[in-house]
Order: C-alpha cells, then structure tokens, then sequence
C-alpha cells in the first residue's frame, strides 16, 4: 500500500510536488496488520490512539489530512543493491505528527459522566 502526500510550499497553497510513502501489509489476500508493521504505527498517529476492538484499520483515516512528515532519498533500489545520487528519490519515512483530523472521542455514557460537586461558596453549608 502507498500513501501520497501533497508537499505544500511555504504558502500554504500551491503544491510544488508529490511523495510517496510505502506501507507493506504482506502478501496475503487479506491485508496482514498487526502491531508490529508500520501501518499500525501509522494508523495509530493518524487516530490520535490505538485503534477500539470494533475499529477496522480502514485507509480512510489518511484522507485530505496534513502531517508534518519525515523526508529521506532513497539509498538501495528494489532489488537491495546501493545506488547511486543519480538513481535516488525522496519519499517519506515516517509520519511525526498529524495537524489536522484527529479523532473525536465518542460521548461519554451517563454512567462515565463526572458529578460536579458545589465548592465553598456554591450553596455548600461551609
């Protein structure tokens, strides 16, 4: 799986270019994610926190966000050999923060509610 981001000139408007960042989810039919790939990393940051039993990893989750993001070049080609300036290109290593989407915790039950209690001076006998 790859994700695209947008990189944003200083201005905040126009987008000089594109970049790419590579997620493996295994070979599989099924897209293998567990806590130890990159997606999981990935998806927990863009979540604001580990994802509930009932929630399904889905991509939507990295679309039209902004993210300050970790740029490097590339140093070995597909097949693991070293290559050269010439050959290399940027993408992104690593999500640092998301600025913008971050999930909204579900209300609270009745039961989970905090009871404000009147202080000194709110109709306490003190």
């Amino acid at each position: 799986m790859c994700l695209q981001f947008d990189i944003l000139a200083s201005d905040l408007v126009s987008t000089p270019g594109r970049l790419t960042m590579f997620l493996n989810l295994g070979s599989k039919e099924e897209p293998d994610v567990t806590r130890r790939k990159r997606y999981w990393t990935i998806w927990t940051k863009a979540n604001g926190g580990p994802p509930q039993r009932k929630d399904r990893l889905s991509p939507r989750i990295f679309v039209k966000r902004m993210a300050l993001v970790e740029v490097a070049d590339t140093t070995k080609n597909v097949r693991q050999e070293p290559v050269d300036g010439i050959s290399s290109y940027s993408v992104i290593r690593d999500v640092i923060k998301w600025k913008t989407g971050q999930r909204v915790p579900p209300e609270p039950s009745v039961d989970e509610r905090v009871v404000a209690w009147p202080g000194p001076g709110r109709g306490s006998s003190t």
